[in-house]
């Protein structure tokens, strides 16, 4: 009966396995290869099954990242940066102007003068060239409100669908507040790298600071920015060589001319502020106009009597000489005369014809559009009539407000080339009554020219004295347009940086976006590992790690033997 059984066992077993005649191989094997549906739970298991491989996987690609951004640092292109900010202190920096009122650009503080002294100053010729020297050091604008009111302005413009209308609003509002902030803040860069050697960061601070004191010197010992744009005149203007000649006419008529020169500089300095107040130390304590009531009392009641007393007396010295110098400053005096009268008469008459011109546009457009009658409607009502004329006639009305300036203008021109040829008539008119009384006037004694030599010598001394309490007022007015003496400040020290052609910020970005890619991978084929396992262990298949099965020899069929 064994027997029996094991038979019937085999048999079945057999027809398990023996494919049917009519049954294709793919059908048979067809739900073998269908890939098993992964559930929340399986994946969950999945992933506690593979938390080393993960996790292994997920340093290596950490590592990997690090090793990049690294990589990157050393190979990128790098620049170093020194920044030195500073504030400028004169009076006028806000409104882009030095305390004198000439204009102020910040490319003055990195001028090639100043460059070059610094430069040379420093021997930076072992470090870099010149030209690369020159274009390492830049100004910027450093205001922290500045910035924050550009960046508001760019994300308002940035609006595609703004109008142009809209626009042009913004940007006007944009201008407005940029001019009521504070333009004294900047900061002074230095940058070097590449090809250039890098300059030691003592030295680097001390070619930022040697830049702004070089630049504060030169403005204002040469350019005179702290001083008001006003010329003084110094005793050098007093020809002493005049007086050791014998001609005491021509002596005295160069220092009359002088004096009237330094008189009008006074003129000029009075319109100064507070000019009027200032006043030289003790004991003098002597003010600018006290100044000028001296300088024509002297023309007046010493220098013009010695003059006389020479034309009178004779004593002259050579009188050939003196009259040919008198007819000589007669003939210069009317000369100017007449041009500063053919310039008002030339400004007149540019005048008189701009005012025809548009008299006659005027009336023009004034029959043009008198002919111009109203419309009667088909309702009875009235409607007005617009031609080109009166179009043309809006428009000339519009510009006469352009006109007005222009106007002005040579009116003013006009006026100052009429004040002009005034002194010059006096002048003429005072060259000619001399002259007059040369041609009959007799010669002198050599006793009355010594005695009226030193004389002259005397109001020459006196004028000098003059130019010193002048030039001393001056000096004291232009030390209240820069009451602190300093023309910048250095508030923070120097401060370097590294600017490289990937930003961190742009290797932050690039680093995790890789580690997403990265990560989504490792996820991907720990998953995709999984499901081949599965696949696998369904089709009976040994997995990849399992150790292979032990195949077992098939017994013989037993033979069935009849009873």
């Amino acid at each position: 009966m064994n027997y029996i059984d094991d038979a019937i066992q085999y048999e079945s077993r057999t027809r398990e396995v023996i494919q049917s005649p009519h049954e294709p191989a793919s059908e048979r094997y067809q739900d073998d290869e269908q890939p098993a549906a992964f559930s929340p739970t399986e994946l969950i298991r999945t992933f506690v099954a593979y938390k080393n491989a993960i996790l292994l996987s997920t340093a290596g690609l950490i590592a990997a990242i690090i090793l990049m951004i690294a990589l990157v640092s050393l190979v990128a292109p790098s620049q170093r940066m020194m920044s030195l900010p500073f504030v400028l202190t004169f009076r006028g920096a806000e409104e882009g102007r030095y305390p004198n009122g000439t204009p102020f650009e910040k490319s003055d503080i990195v001028s090639g003068t100043v460059l070059a002294e610094v430069y040379k100053s420093n021997d930076l010729g072992k470090f870099m060239t010149f030209d690369n020297f020159k274009r390492s050091v830049v100004v910027l604008e450093s205001n922290t409100d500045l910035e924050n009111l550009k960046r508001e302005y760019e994300a308002k413009l940035s609006d595609p669908k703004l109008n142009p209308i809209d626009r042009d609003r913004l940007e006007r509002e944009y201008q407005d507040k940029r001019s009521a902030l504070s333009k004294s803040d900047y900061s002074l860069e230095m940058m070097y790298g590449g090809r250039i050697k890098q300059v030691p960061r003592a030295l680097a601070d001390k070619v930022l600071q040697d830049v702004l004191n070089t630049w504060s010197t030169r403005a204002v010992r040469e350019r005179g920015v702290a001083s008001f744009d006003v010329s003084t005149l110094t005793e050098n203007i007093l020809d002493a060589s005049a007086l050791q000649a014998n001609d005491l006419l021509i002596a005295a008529d160069i220092t009359r001319v002088n004096i009237d020169r330094i008189i009008s500089n006074v003129d000029n300095l009075l319109d100064l502020p507070s000019a009027k107040l200032v006043r030289t130390p003790q004991p003098e304590n002597l003010s600018l106009p006290e100044i000028r009531y001296r300088l024509d009392d002297l023309r007046r009641f010493r220098l013009q009597p010695i003059i006389a007393e020479v034309l009178d007396r004779g004593t002259v010295g050579d009188r050939t000489a003196a009259i040919r110098y008198i007819e000589t400053q007669l003939r210069v005096s009317e000369i100017a005369r007449d041009a500063a009268r053919a310039r008002e008469d030339k400004l007149r008459a540019a005048l008189g014809v701009y005012s025809d011109s548009n008299d006659r546009d005027a009336t023009i457009s004034t029959a043009a559009t008198g002919d111009l009658a109203p419309v009667q409607r088909q309702d009875g009502g009235v409607s007005p009539q617009l031609s080109e004329s009166f179009l043309d006639e809006l428009l000339r009305m519009s510009q006469m407000n352009e006109d007005v300036p222009f106007r002005q203008e040579l009116v003013k021109q006009m006026r100052d080339e009429g004040l002009t040829a005034v002194p010059l008539q006096n002048e003429a008119n005072y060259y000619d009554r001399i002259l007059k009384q040369l041609r009959t006037g007799t010669a002198g004694s050599a006793g009355d020219l010594t005695a009226v030599s030193a004389r002259l010598r005397a109001v020459v001394a006196t004028a000098t004295k003059a130019t010193h309490h002048i030039n001393d007022l001056y000096k004291r007015l232009s030390a209240e347009l820069n009451p602190s003496g300093m023309m910048v400040q250095m508030p923070e020290p120097t401060t370097a940086r590294v600017e490289r052609s990937i930003g961190l910020k742009d290797l932050a970005i690039i680093s995790a976006l890789l580690f997403i890619v990265g990560f989504i991978l490792i996820i991907v084929g720990c998953v995709a590992h999984a499901a081949v396992q599965r696949t696998m262990a369904r089709r009976g298949e040994p997995a990849e790690n399992d150790e292979p099965a032990i195949e077992s020899t098939p017994h013989p069929a037993p033979r069935i033997q009849a009873p």
